[in-house]
């Protein structure tokens, strides 16, 4: 292989497509990719070929390079379809050729003029930005030594089309699967969808089927394009505005994401899937709702006419691993006195309230706390939406519930609050005070429980 065509893809909504010989150099005063920003490196990143294959290296550069969404520091493999961000630029490989082919043009790499990206192009709608995958060539058209990728509307097409026909399909087999279990669900959604793939050849051929599939099964039965952000690690919050326009938090920094819902219903559906299980709804009458997923990661939900632009999504992740006391000692935000004084003052029951602005850590600390908790004292945990992960064996926790669709069968945090001192609790831990539970709160300090 000796060269290779990029899709660009701007944050301004500027698009380019163009060929590059190999190795291709990217910087901002590269002999090959000109990106012009204060966040590329003079010599930021190389892609080049061995052994018949495609590496991808990051140069040391300061703002680093991500590969699907992962930031890499050696070489690595790159395949069709792989997705580059260096500084403001959406990089995708479109195409590999091995050889020269007639009829295309290739960017003379020793002339960086003619490699800058600078001109203006055709701005991207948010259809065209929404999901990258491969596209089908007809016989006809395939050139030897190049695989094709699609215009993101196909695929989009595509993708409804097939999510339509499996909700079609489940629906007729309603009876049988509303007993089923998410993995059982997923497992019988995957039989049907692959049962219409392979009778319409119009899908079935395509070289992307499985990837297709798994995005389609992904929006019916699970997260839809939440899924593979909800598995990276080093994500930590996940901001969906409307169906296609999704924020990311990695490493304290907000990034757009490139993937999106099928449309609003489908962001409507998600809410649904995540807050039946927790006995709660949403709808006009009730158009916010505070959630948890199955991992303990909060969930806050919000749709029109309340939400302008659509259905909203907000979800905090929790660590997969739960910190400790001497986590916040390593990163600083305690020092040794200080860790000390607070595992004194919980061992010996003094009232405590956490106070801080959003994200400030206030759900952190307070676990971390929990750990200071003698083991042989009984809590009680009191939560709108379950969130804490105490790491305590004599533990209840209560959650709060609002009212039904006639009104009734309400029970908020003040009632908890109430009950809680009936338990004969040694520690009530309340996860947030927003409203006249402070006043039963004080009460239950009064008694020596908080």
């Amino acid at each position: 292989m000796n060269r290779l065509c990029l899709n660009l893809q701007f944050e301004d909504g500027r698009c380019e497509e163009k060929w590059f010989d190999l190795p291709l150099d990217i910087g901002r005063h590269s002999q090959g990719l000109v990106l012009k920003s204060w966040r590329v490196a003079r010599e930021h990143a190389k892609i080049e070929a061995k052994d018949g294959e495609l590496y991808l290296q990051d140069l040391g550069s300061l703002g680093g390079t991500l590969l699907n969404s992962q930031r890499i520091h050696h070489l690595h493999p790159l395949k069709l379809n792989d997705q580059i961000v260096i500084g403001p630029c959406l990089i995708r490989i479109v195409a590999i050729d091995s050889g020269q082919e007639p009829g295309h043009t290739v960017n003379d790499a020793s002339d960086p003029q003619k490699n800058r990206v600078q001109t203006t192009a055709r701005p991207l709608s948010k259809a065209d930005s929404a999901t990258i995958m491969p596209q089908a060539v007809p016989p006809s058209e395939r050139t030897s030594g190049i695989v094709q990728a699609p215009d993101a509307r196909t695929l989009i097409a595509q993708r409804n089309q097939l999510h339509k026909l499996l909700l079609e399909a489940l629906d007729l087999k309603r009876n049988n699967i509303t007993a089923m279990d998410d993995a059982l669900l997923r497992e019988e959604a995957a039989k049907l969808l692959n049962k219409i793939i392979q009778a319409d050849k119009q899908f079935s051929e395509l070289s992307y089927a499985q990837e297709l599939s798994q995005m389609v099964i992904d929006e019916a039965v699970g997260l839809g394009p939440l899924e593979p952000l909800l598995q990276d690690p080093s994500i930590t919050e996940i901001m969906v505005n409307r169906f296609d326009e999704i924020y990311i938090e990695r490493n304290g920094k907000l990034e757009a994401h490139p993937m999106s819902f099928s449309s609003n219903q489908s962001v409507i559906s998600i809410i649904d899937r995540i807050v039946s299980p927790i006995g709660r709804r949403i709808d006009e009458s009730s158009p916010m709702v505070d959630a948890r997923l199955k991992d303990g990661s909060r969930v806050n939900a919000v749709i029109p006419p309340i939400a302008i632009k659509g259905p909203s999504i907000t979800i905090r992740k929790f660590p997969l691993r739960r910190p400790a006391m001497a986590d916040l000692v390593a990163l600083e935000s305690l020092d040794n006195y200080m860790r000390e004084f607070l595992d004194l003052c919980v061992k010996h029951r003094m009232n405590m309230i956490i106070s801080g602005g959003t994200g400030s850590g206030k759900t952190t600390l307070l676990n971390v706390l929990s750990n200071c908790i003698p083991e042989d004292e009984r809590i009680v945990t009191i939560e709108d939406a379950a969130e804490l992960r105490l790491n305590h064996r004599h533990l209840i926790s209560l959650e709060s519930r609002p009212a039904n669709t006639e009104g009734r069968g309400q029970v908020s945090i003040r009632d908890l609050v109430k009950n809680a001192l009936r338990m004969r609790p040694d520690r009530i831990v309340v996860g947030e005070c927003r409203g006249g539970e402070a006043f039963d709160m004080l009460g239950a300090m009064n008694t020596g429980h908080c």
